[in-house]
């Protein structure tokens, strides 16, 4: 399921005229509410071990607040969103579901 959605997002970005970046795509997109607080669960089961409980970093991971995850989270393409899908949690590289995955984007965005 994980990787028809990462083609489908792929193939979305390329067919949508004038998008370029992940963001821009995903600006595009909505979310609730609801889905940036289970994020926010998620995001303290899964990842603050490493990026930290307040988005912060840590020596293991970068932070993922402030203008420098903002501007790095603009630049980067699909690519950075499907690694962290196929990469993340370290201890469990993929292993959440799909919603859990969206969830957490929407409490970072």
């Amino acid at each position: 399921m994980r990787r028809l959605r990462t083609v489908t997002a792929s193939i979305l970005l390329l067919l949508t005229p004038g998008i370029a970046t992940a963001t821009e795509l995903f600006d595009q997109l909505s979310y609730t509410a609801k889905q940036a607080a289970e994020g926010q669960v998620v995001y303290q089961n899964h990842c603050a071990s490493c990026h930290g409980r307040g988005l912060e970093g840590s020596e293991a991971a970068p932070g993922l607040n402030g203008a420098r995850f903002q501007e790095a989270w603009r630049s980067r393409d699909l690519g950075a969103f499907v690694e962290m899908n196929l990469t993340m949690p370290v201890s469990n590289p993929g292993g959440l579901r799909d919603s859990m995955y969206e969830s957490v984007v929407a409490f970072l965005l």
